[in-house]
């Protein structure tokens, strides 16, 4: 398939209705790791007669870590740019950062309403980064001519380079990692166009990089830094030796690994191109936590890293895949771990994206919002399996086990549609408000059983709305939470409330009590049944109030 029909259909799917050229920037921003798919009012077209050869700006995000304002112009899948439409590009580029005379002769050029949009750009203090997108293939020397006027050119092969790596989740590696300070270099293996490379580096460099770049860094990582008790042992350990034994920081630290196409010194820095780290991450963003850096300015402290040279792209990917698997031995990699580059997950995350909720793909991925919902795709798997079938409640308890068969199943056919997505969504927002009702249980002991009881009670929930015919319009009233929330909320705890009543008298009747029944196949079964009857009334009633609210 040609790339260009590749990409239609990312289009089609992810920017259902958008126009095309429109979607075609969207998804070049997001394949990048720009997050505008949350932020789209912060990208203006100003594609159209009297441009001034420019067609999209994109202003600085909130959660962007490089401040810079992008200046596009794209030509969509239409044929090359004319040496006319590149002339003005560039004289666009010369107006911007020319002399105020320059600047309104040019802007007299420029349709009126693009006056005040061009006036903020030329004020903007923050960098400015001109790229120029076309799918075809330019001359390699018009290309070094435009990059020596600052432009970053986008063509087919770096499409097609994008292309690959977005239908996994990943962000393009970053184009090199500049360590000053570092000591020469060693090649200590080759083997088969594999070449590693060691050198130490002083950790005040590796944290600046990490204030540089942020989580970038770790495009190729399967996972970011983590939390909790490992982690914050680790990195107290490496604060403490930090302070008191800087000196000895290299020998009782074992180093970090980046992986890349090429690595040369330059000057007294050594500089790593198309590099990602992956193994370190806990490392490196935590020497770049400000409290940490004032420790830093004048500390002694280095860091081995191992650099794997690399320079095929397809292996390239391979090998940082199995060495963020090999080498992660402080925290052990899970099978939920290696399905982050799943294109349904994938799919599913940034569909979630796009309507205000955070799927935490990738273990340590930050939210783009504060105070934002999110569900990790570990529990996402357990609830999606609940709500299929009282099987798969039993199965969620057992959340690892489903990443070794039913998981990969059930976010491909919840990614299959927009309809299905919207579903997957609907179910999320369900567990959050039915997990923040059992929290408010007054009783200790019935809170505790409920707790134990939930991944069956949204088996009961669904098979109460299918029985009762209530759930097309009740997935239908979920693609309106944004303005229907609190409404919703308040139908989803009552009923929620009723759901694990029927559960729990269920559970007292055959357990003596002992909240068991969900454990095993043949208890679930006839409680789910047994819950769905007798709660369907209620959770009629209950929706009924919502309508009339």
């Amino acid at each position: 398939m040609q790339l260009k029909d590749k990409i239609k259909q990312i289009l089609h799917k992810e920017y259902p209705e958008e126009k095309a050229w429109k979607a075609f920037i969207y998804w070049w921003l997001a394949a990048n790791g720009y997050e505008y798919d949350a932020g789209r009012s912060l990208v203006e077209f100003t594609d159209g007669s009297k441009d001034g050869g420019i067609d999209v700006i994109a202003w600085p995000l909130e959660s962007q870590s490089r401040k810079e304002v992008l200046v596009v112009q794209s030509k969509y899948f239409r044929q090359p740019p004319t040496e006319k439409e590149l002339q003005r590009f560039q004289g666009a580029i010369a107006a911007l950062n020319g002399s105020l005379n320059d600047f309104q002769t040019w802007l007299g050029t420029c349709r009126d309403e693009l006056h005040h949009s061009y006036r903020n750009l030329r004020d903007e203090r923050r960098r400015h980064r001109y790229i120029l997108i076309a799918p075809c293939r330019f001359r390699g020397a018009l290309k070094r001519s435009l990059r020596r006027k600052n432009i970053d050119v986008h063509d087919a092969d770096m499409l097609a380079n994008l292309e690959r790596i977005y239908s996994v989740g990943k962000t393009p590696r970053l184009d090199e990692i500049r360590i000053p300070g570092a000591s020469p270099l060693r090649r200590v293996a080759e083997n088969d166009g594999i070449g590693v490379w060691v050198f130490t580096a002083p950790a005040r460099e590796l944290g600046l990089a990490f204030e540089r770049h942020g989580n970038a860094l770790f495009a190729g990582n399967i996972r970011y830094a983590l939390q909790g008790d490992t982690a914050r042992r680790v990195r107290k350990g490496m604060y403490d030796t930090l302070r008191e034994a800087p000196h000895e920081f290299v020998f009782s630290h074992n180093g970090i690994t980046i992986t890349g196409d090429k690595i040369h010194k330059r000057g007294k820095a050594v500089v790593m191109r198309s590099a990602t780290v992956v193994n370190g991450a806990q490392t490196v963003s935590y020497l770049g936590n400000p409290t940490v850096m004032k420790n830093l300015a004048h500390n002694p402290a280095q860091v081995i890293v191992k650099f794997i040279e690399v320079d095929e792209a397809e292996l390239l990917n391979d090998i940082e895949s199995k060495v963020a698997y090999r080498s992660n031995n402080q925290n052990k990699v899970s099978p939920s771990d290696l399905m982050i580059e799943l294109p349904s997950l994938v799919s599913l995350q940034r569909y979630f994206r796009r309507h205000g909720v955070h799927i935490e793909r990738k273990k340590g991925e930050q939210k783009l919002h504060f105070g934002e919902p999110g569900i990790s795709k570990e529990r996402l798997a357990q609830v999606l399996a609940a709500v299929e079938s009282s099987e798969g409640a039993v199965k969620g308890k057992r959340k690892q086990e489903l990443f070794m068969g039913p998981a990969q199943r059930l976010f491909s056919d919840f990614a299959a549609s927009e309809k299905s997505r919207a579903e997957a969504i609907a179910w999320a927002r369900v567990d959050d408000i039915f997990r923040a009702t059992v929290k408010r249980f007054a009783n200790a002991k019935r809170r505790k059983r409920a707790q134990l009881a939930q991944l069956a009670s949204l088996r009961v929930f669904h098979r109460v709305i299918q029985a009762t015919q209530l759930k097309i319009g009740f997935l239908h009233a979920m693609t309106r939470w944004d303005s229907d929330n609190d409404a919703l909320e308040k139908f989803l705890e009552r009923s929620f409330k009723a759901v694990i009543s029927a559960l729990l008298r269920c559970s007292s009747q055959h357990k003596k009590n002992e909240p068991a029944f969900y454990k095993a196949l043949e208890s679930v079964k006839p409680a789910v049944r047994s819950a769905t009857w007798h709660c369907r009334r209620k959770v009629r009633h209950c929706y009924h109030q919502y309508l009339s609210s």
